[in-house]
């Protein structure tokens, strides 16, 4: 859907933004769950799945209402806002072909294989995946590490637990906004804001990271840099969150499906492998453990998308100049990804 709504430099604010909303409902979900658990409401913890289930069957009937695939099939946009949007993704590609048969109805054939062979993609993915690490470790987590270590009560734990989540927040949507800012104004590349976004998250939130199990049980420090390290680690968002769109406009939507499922991988994995270091004594030397592994899984993700990522529209997904002139003469739009940047895909029409 971004593909058709997100122009070019306002991408990043608007992947980054629809992404946080995952941070900002750990703002709320925790210390509303805390709350619940310590009522008799609904019986108590029950209310817990109760209240998230009817919020999600809320949503869902919002969005099947407010949801269009299109600017152009909102019944409820301006003129000027769908002009505006229009003129902005006039040049991007958004073609039928890929460089793929199409079927009958003119969609294009995913090319897995190119997908699933291109280093670009790859690197995205294993960014994705090692920032979920990270992410669900310390979501799943971090409230006992407060309860166990820091000896913080379960009734201030929720309130805790969700600080540094609200930094998440705030800070990947100003990275965003930054990023867009940067495109737009020509400082740099897009391929340099994605790698320079996660470079700074990766390094800046592994060194806290991995800085928190040296605090002892001091609760105020152990706080304090564990909301700095996840509040840092929101400049990856900027980075692999609208990386898909970069890559491959028409198949976006494929690829954010493949990268989110693969990154939902470390949410069963991880907290096992907290479970294993933690179970049997949950002490700040065994966290220790858990805290390092995750700060080198997140910059492991980084060296490889430093080395192989990029920005550019992929040539698995651009049209061929043969499949551009046969479109142009059956009286179709051009479709380029030519935002003035390095994205630039130039058809020859003879």
């Amino acid at each position: 859907m971004l593909s058709q709504w997100a122009p070019p430099v306002e991408r990043t604010t608007m992947a980054v933004f629809i992404i946080s909303g995952s941070h900002m409902g750990t703002v709320i979900g925790l210390p509303l769950s805390g709350y619940l658990c310590s009522t008799d409401f609904l019986g108590g913890w029950p209310a817990v799945f109760y209240t998230f289930g009817a919020s999600g069957i809320a949503w869902f009937i919002a969005w099947s209402i407010l949801a269009h695939s299109s600017p152009a099939a909102n019944p409820w946009i301006s003129r000027e806002e769908l002009t505006y949007i229009q003129e902005s993704l006039k040049h991007q590609v958004l073609v039928r072909g890929g460089g793929q048969p199409a079927d009958r109805r003119g969609f294009a054939a995913v090319p897995l294989k190119a997908m699933l062979t291109s280093g670009p993609v790859l690197s995205m993915i294993g960014m994705h995946m090692a920032y979920n690490w990270q992410f669900y470790t310390l979501l799943t987590c971090l409230p006992t590490f407060f309860a166990d270590v820091l000896s913080i009560p379960l009734t201030e734990d929720g309130l805790v637990s969700a600080l540094p989540y609200l930094v998440l927040w705030a800070t990947s949507n100003l990275t965003a906004l930054l990023a867009d800012a940067t495109r737009s104004r020509g400082w740099l590349g897009v391929t340099a804001i994605r790698k320079l976004s996660i470079a700074l998250g990766a390094v800046g939130g592994a060194a806290g990271i991995a800085l928190v199990g040296h605090l002892g049980c001091r609760r105020g420090p152990a706080i304090a840099v564990l909301t700095a390290a996840v509040g840092l680690s929101g400049f990856i968002v900027s980075g692999f969150g609208p990386n898909q769109l970069d890559l491959a406009p028409r198949f976006a939507g494929t690829l954010h499906g493949l990268s989110n499922t693969l990154a939902t991988v470390p949410g069963m994995v991880a907290p096992v492998i907290v479970g294993g270091f933690t179970n049997h004594a949950s002490v700040r030397s065994n966290w220790l453990k858990v805290f390092y592994l995750s700060a080198g899984i997140v910059l492991a993700g980084c060296l490889g998308y430093l080395a192989f990522g990029s920005a550019q529209v992929q040539p698995w997904a651009s049209a061929t100049a043969a499949e551009e002139q046969q479109r142009l003469l059956d009286g179709e739009e051009e479709w380029t990804d030519d935002d003035g940047g390095e994205d630039a895909v130039r058809i020859q029409t003879g």
